[in-house]
Formats: C-alpha cells, structure tokens, sequence
C-alpha cells in the first residue's frame, strides 16, 4: 500500500502504545520504530493516566489504546479513548472482541482508526499510516451489531460509562454534563431497548447488555 509516510524524512512521530499484554506492548514497539520512519515511543505500557501524562509532557502525533485493559472499571471504551482524543491525540482503538457497536463508541469517543488485534498485524502499519496522514481508518473485518437499537453518541457514552461500574455523578464529570442530564440519556436508552423487546431496566442488566454488545469487557 502506497503512503504518505514513505515520503516523511526528517518529521519525528511520537507514539503511546496503552496495552496490558507485555508480548503485545513489545511487539507493537517493536513493529513501530521498525515501519514508521523517525518514531518514537515514549510511553509503551498498561497505566492509563502514565500514558497521557507522557503524551502530555512530550508531545504525541499517535496513541495505540487497547479498549480492553484488565482494569476496564476505571478505563471504559470511551474513557480511555477520550482520555487522549480530549487533548487532539489521534487514537487508533484496538480489540481482541471487536463488534460494531464497540466500534461506533470508539468513534464517538474521538478515535481515528480501529483495528482487530486477531487480524494481520500489517493492520497496524495501515492504521498509523492513515492516522499521521489525517485520515481515518476502520477495520472492515469487525462484525455486526447484536442489536438493532439506534442510540445517540451521548446514549451510548452515558450507558457504556454507567454500565462499566460509573457512578452516574462520575459519568456526569467524565461527560462534561449535569447528573440530570446523564439520567436523561440512560433513561431513553432504556426506553428503546425495552422497546425492542431487550431488557434494561436495573444497572445489572445494563451492564449485561453492554458487555453482550461488546461496548465493555
């Protein structure tokens, strides 16, 4: 595949690899310095809040996020993403459980480009190529929604926060928005997936539904 990156001689690339697989975080550093010309990783580990804080402190054109971290209470689909993307850091999201709605919150959340981490791992030379060019790119191999229940990107950000384990005050702060207001999106979320027939009614089944959906681990 032809890419603008064959034609950067002297531009230095910053990247943050976020992943809590040491095999995985070695092999993703190892495949980016080797394939991206002039990169560097300046954070390549599982802490959240480390990996933005190195962003910060040294500037970074690219944050490789894993959606599926073992401490996902703290670091849902959306927080983690937005966790950079609040700051202009183009996010490309990766996941070993890809779906379609997983990847529509990516998305809403601000990533640039989402990659099944099953998939070749020439993916990952794509992704970074298209993201530092400033274009997005989507992994055509995830699979479809198990719902056909339309929500809104502030629906969906409210539920997958509340349903990871978010305290609706928390998910208020991460959102930027009154506690009024969240409970107003996690109401009519409820409504349409009742609606169709899906319960949604307690937190328990919230939290069932998004992990079915794939939109938390």
């Amino acid at each position: 595949m032809t890419s603008s990156l064959a034609e950067v001689v002297d531009i230095e690339r910053r990247f943050v690899i976020l992943d809590d697989e040491p095999l995985v975080v070695e092999a993703l550093t190892t495949r980016v310095r080797l394939q991206i010309p002039f990169s560097t990783v300046i954070y390549a580990g599982a802490c959240l809040s480390s990996a933005v804080q190195a962003a910060l402190a040294h500037g970074c054109e690219c944050a490789l996020v894993d959606l599926e971290l073992q401490d996902a209470s703290t670091a849902p689909v959306a927080a983690s993403v937005a966790a950079f993307s609040v700051h202009g850091i183009p996010v490309i999201a990766m996941s070993r459980r890809p779906s379609a709605s997983m990847r529509q919150v990516a998305a809403d959340a601000g990533a640039l480009a989402f990659v099944d981490k099953h998939r070749s791992p020439e993916l990952i030379h794509d992704a970074c190529a298209a993201v530092l060019d400033g274009r997005t790119w989507w992994d055509e191999g995830v699979e479809a929604p198990r719902s056909e229940v339309l929500l809104s990107a502030q629906e969906r950000r409210a539920l997958t926060m509340y349903a990871s384990g978010m305290k609706q005050d928390m998910v208020a702060r991460r959102m930027g928005i009154a506690s009024s207001t969240v409970k107003h999106y996690l109401d009519r979320a409820r409504s349409k997936y009742n609606e169709a027939g899906i319960p949604a009614r307690t937190k328990l089944e919230l939290h069932e539904l998004a992990k079915s959906e794939g939109l938390i681990s």
